[in-house]
C-alpha cells in the first residue's frame, strides 16, 4: 500500500488522526529557506491540540511540493485517511530521513542509547524530536520509539 495517505505521512511524521487534516496552506517554507509542515493544534487534530512545525527532510521537498500542487489550499489534501495506515512506521520512517539529514559525522554531543547499543548526535535528534510533537529537550523518546531506522 503506497497511498498518499502514506507519502504524506512518511513525509510530515503526522500521526493517524493527522494526516487526514493537512491542508496545502498547512505547508510553508520558513525563514531559515526550509520547508515546514504547520499542524495547528485543534485543526490537524494534533495530540493535546499543541500545535508544531515539522521540518520536511530536504530529500523529500520536492515530493511534498508536487503532492501539493494545484490543489485548492485550504482542502485536506487526503480526503480518506485508509484504515490499516502503518502511521508508526510512516514517523519512524519520517524521523530516520530527518535524522540522517542532520546528524554529523562528527557530533559534539553523543546520546548513548543502551537500547540500541548505539550513539546518536544529540544536536540533530532535538529538531527531529520537536518535529514529532515531543519536548525537543528528550531525545531518548525519539530513539526509543522511533531509533530503529535511525
Amino acid at each position: 500500500m503506497n497511498t498518499t495517505a502514506q507519502t504524506l505521512a512518511k513525509i510530515t511524521g503526522a500521526r493517524t488522526c493527522e494526516v487526514g487534516h493537512i491542508t496545502p496552506a498547512c505547508i510553508t517554507r520558513q525563514a531559515d529557506d526550509r520547508l515546514y509542515c504547520h499542524f495547528a493544534g485543534l485543526e490537524q487534530h494534533t495530540k493535546g491540540g499543541r500545535s508544531r512545525d515539522a521540518m520536511i527532510a530536504k530529500k523529500n521537498e520536492q515530493q511534498l511540493l508536487d503532492l501539493v500542487d494545484g490543489l485548492e489550499p485550504t482542502k485536506p489534501i487526503v480526503s480518506k485517511v485508509p484504515r490499516n495506515l502503518d502511521a508508526h512506521g510512516c514517523r519512524t520512517q519520517y524521523a530516520a530521513d530527518l535524522y540522517r539529514e542532520l546528524a554529523s559525522s562528527t557530533p559534539t554531543a553523543i546520546y548513548r542509547s543502551k537500547l540500541r547499543n548505539k550513539d546518536y548526535d544529540r544536536e540533530a535528534l532535538k529538531p527531529v524530536s520537536k518535529s514529532l510533537g515531543f519536548d525537543g529537550n528528550h531525545p531518548d523518546v525519539v530513539v526509543k520509539t522511533f531509533g530503529a531506522e535511525m
